[in-house]
């Protein structure tokens, strides 16, 4: 040891422009104790860290420069308790049922109880009940692992384990993954503390919560820029002794000068319980196309979503060199094909100096909307929406929604537009919070669930065939009738429900086939009657037609008295086939095959007047079902015409 201090004492004694510093690690040695401390006899300024006690017999520290520079280790405690508050819910009342982790060394009880203190200072509506506390025998992961898995046998319901060392956090995680169910080993909080290399992958899958650096207590990064702090101080203050740190240091026990400890939260996904996520879509939501009968929809919207994380946070009039920045794993529950574009710019996320994050991302994709009920189609109205929700349990993040509108739709659908109960209205559209289990097991993953919910009315539009003028061809308008029915019916054809549209086609196809069937009896009928009148002008006599069936001429010819009250009662026959010079065919179209079938136009409206698809939900009404339907108000005006 001397053959490396004494050229250090003699540079010290050589030195005309400035002091001498030396920095080293004694610990608990009392020859490197008393080493150092004749080196700062000598007029050294002598730094020490992980030093252990003895120097207060060597050195006069009003007349020689020497500090030990110490973490902060009960500053670092307190850091856990507000992550786990943070975690746990700062409006919770919830107890927090807490197992105890303490060391052979009694110095380090302050991890413990500063963290006990600080989640209590931010979760004063959470009783602490502390279930489980041990002096553990050493160090290693075994000796917490077997504690705590005869721990975790005995009660099941602990929330959280507070250690003192990342090896024993180890061992605790270890104890939880064996003797607890999977669920209740994700939501347990257990921290660590050194953070030392091995705990990195612990930090990184969220099984530990938290652990501290106590940035000085090894040579890494954090122990030198606390010591260039500390000799750029004494440079400027002019410290010569230990008794002028002192003097300007309020608080400063013997030698030692504390540091701050970091807390170092793990960084799977940010799980951040006391964060909340403002999951919002702005006004330009875009609703390109809607498949009824694949019950889907796409469209393209900005996801945008915000958060506070105050460990982000910095004064507005410096920057302290945040790089790394965590985004929640958000994604669409209910997309079928989904492509996500970045917003414009080079990151994903912006952050202010109060912690707000902001993040943003374009959605375009093909949705899912099960089930869509179409049986009172064209009258139908569907409810679809977009579930936003994370792959973090909901006991760690919390989802909030704001709201949004659509601004564009499909042809032929109307996304807020709904009648209840014969009243219309603008439709609203709906937020709900909840949850959601993705895995549906017997080992619940409960997952926070945001849901946009919007509404969408179809708008039906008809065909108006051509009036049947005298003139035209029955046979062709009865064909082309037949081919534009099958065209519109093939939705309902690819549907696996029967709507009520089917069977206003089947009811069409019914009536059309009449007309087409009565059509061929007619003309066949004309070119029979056209020679048999070529017949009868030959003949000397003609007999009646035979295809009348005129109960007044009947009764003329048969029993005259019988006229009057005969033609009375048997009229309906009269009224339905017309008089004697009319054909058969044609009566039965005019009376019969027209007026029914405007009929059955008419009822079809009101067969979807009311429609629910699910047991609990509000019957509600299509704002042109029933009489406001352009199929029962044309229908209506034709029959009163043609009664006319």
């Amino acid at each position: 040891m001397n053959t490396i201090l004494d050229p250090i004492i003699a540079r010290a004694r050589r030195s005309a422009s400035g002091r001498v510093a030396l920095v080293g690690s004694p610990g608990v040695q009392p020859d490197k104790i008393e080493a150092l401390a004749r080196v700062a006899r000598e007029g050294v300024a002598v730094f020490v860290f992980n030093a252990g006690a003895g120097f207060e017999q060597h050195v006069n520290f009003s007349q020689h420069f020497l500090l030990k520079l110490e973490a902060n280790l009960n500053q670092g405690g307190q850091q856990l308790g507000g992550e786990l508050c943070r975690r746990w819910g700062s409006t919770s009342s919830a107890p927090l049922r807490l197992a105890t982790l303490y060391s052979l060394d009694r110095e380090a009880d302050g991890r413990i109880d500063n963290a006990i203190l600080g989640f209590q200072a931010g979760c004063e509506a959470s009783e602490v009940v502390i279930v489980a506390s041990v002096r553990l025998s050493g160090w290693t992961e075994s000796t917490a692992r077997r504690y705590m898995e005869a721990m975790f046998l005995a009660d099941d319901t602990i929330n959280a384990v507070l250690t003192t060392s990342d090896r024993h956090a180890i061992g605790a995680v270890t104890a939880a993954n064996v003797r607890l169910p999977p669920y209740r080993a994700r939501s347990l909080f257990v921290n660590g503390f050194g953070n030392d290399e091995f705990i990195r992958p612990y930090l990184d899958d969220d099984s530990v919560f938290a652990t501290v650096d106590p940035m000085i207590n090894h040579a890494r990064k954090g122990m030198w820029r606390s010591l260039s702090t500390a000799l750029e101080m004494a440079s400027q203050n002019g410290w010569m002794t230990t008794a002028d740190v002192k003097a300007d240091v309020p608080g400063m026990e013997g030698f030692t000068l504390l540091s701050s400890s970091l807390l170092i939260p793990s960084d799977a996904e940010g799980h951040i319980l006391s964060k909340v996520l403002g999951s919002a879509y702005n006004s330009a939501v875009v609703v390109q196309e809607i498949s009824v009968p694949a019950n889907t929809f796409q469209a393209t919207f900005w996801m945008k979503t915000s958060w506070s994380d105050t460990r982000l946070e910095w004064s507005d009039e410096q920057f302290n060199g945040t790089i790394q920045v965590w985004t929640p794993n958000l994604f669409v529950q209910n997309h079928l094909s989904e492509v996500v574009e970045r917003d414009a710019g080079e990151t994903l996320v912006t952050v202010r100096h109060d912690g707000v994050v902001t993040w943003s991302q374009k959605v375009t994709g093909e949705f899912d909307c099960s089930p869509m009920s179409i049986s009172p189609y064209p009258y139908d109205i569907h409810t679809c929406s977009f579930n936003i929700t994370t792959d973090v349990e909901v006991t760690k993040v919390h989802l909030a929604g704001f709201g949004f509108s659509i601004s564009s739709q499909p042809e032929g659908f109307a996304l807020e537009r709904v009648c209840n109960k014969s009243r219309c209205s603008p439709a609203s559209v709906g937020i709900h919070e909840g949850e959601t289990d993705m895995q549906h097991s017997a080992m619940s993953f409960a997952q926070p669930l945001v849901t946009y919910t919007f509404k969408i009315t179809r708008e039906p539009s008809y065909i108006i065939t051509s009036y049947e003028s005298g003139n035209m061809d029955r046979a062709g308008l009865a064909i082309t009738t037949v081919l534009a029915t099958v065209v519109l019916m093939t939705e309902g054809v690819v549907s696996k429900v029967p709507t009520w549209l089917s069977v206003f086609f089947i009811v069409c196809t019914t009536y059309q086939a009449a007309s087409f069937l009565t059509t061929i009896t007619a003309g066949r009928r004309f070119g029979h009657r056209a020679k048999e009148d070529a017949f009868q002008a030959s003949q000397p006599a003609a007999k009646p037609p035979s295809a009348t069936c005129s109960p007044s001429a009947w009764a003329k010819r048969n029993w005259p008295g019988l006229a009057t009250w005969l033609a009375a009662i048997l009229m309906l026959c009269e009224e339905l086939t017309g008089r004697e010079e009319d054909d058969m065919q044609d009566l039965f179209a005019i009376r019969i095959l027209v007026p029914t079938f405007l009929l059955a136009c008419i009822t079809l409206p009101f067969l979807t007047l009311s429609m629910c698809i699910d047991a609990d939900c509000q019957a509600e009404e299509h704002p042109e079902a029933g009489a406001r339907s352009p199929l029962f108000l044309t229908n209506a005006i034709l029959l009163g015409i043609w009664k006319r």
